[in-house]
């Protein structure tokens, strides 16, 4: 353990005035994509970066993936642990959406938890528990995300 290396990230956003849809901060990763991602990832559909696709940006929490949550407020904390020796990590997220400064409370925080799978450039993603389940879902159940990994670009 002592050579383990934890990732923390942070985000706040926030967008004065109107913004469309599109450019609001999406809860279970970014909706607009850039590089490689721009060709594979579509607006709609089975590869939409809101569905089973994973673009990492805005709040980044995976397990509410479907559910096209966003909002022109959003914060959130992302934790990884990986394991030594295995492509695999533990990751758990925390975010909150808001429309409004007022709006955001910890009561209404959007969680999740599972974990993730490095091979090569791609990650694959496997939210395992969710706080905040639709009705008739489980808190626990198989979820799964597949993207590029952010150190992956093409270019120079």
């Amino acid at each position: 353990w002592r050579h383990q290396i934890v990732n923390l990230r942070g985000f706040f956003g926030a967008i004065s005035g109107a913004a469309p849809a599109q450019e609001q901060f999406f809860l279970s990763g970014a909706y607009k994509t850039t590089e490689l991602n721009a060709i594979i990832v579509s607006g709609r559909g089975w590869f939409s970066a809101q569905e089973h696709y994973h673009v990492e940006g805005g709040a980044d929490v995976p397990g509410y993936l479907g559910r096209h949550l966003r909002s022109p407020i959003a914060t959130s904390i992302n934790f990884s642990l990986p394991l030594h020796k295995y492509p695999l990590a533990l990751f758990a997220d925390a975010a909150l959406l808001a429309d409004d400064y007022r709006q955001l409370s910890l009561r209404k925080a959007y969680c999740d938890a599972g974990i993730s799978l490095q091979l090569g450039p791609w990650k694959m993603l496997f939210p395992i528990w969710i706080n905040r389940p639709l009705e008739g879902e489980k808190r626990f159940a198989f979820r799964w995300k597949l993207g590029l990994s952010g150190a992956f670009s093409i270019g120079s």
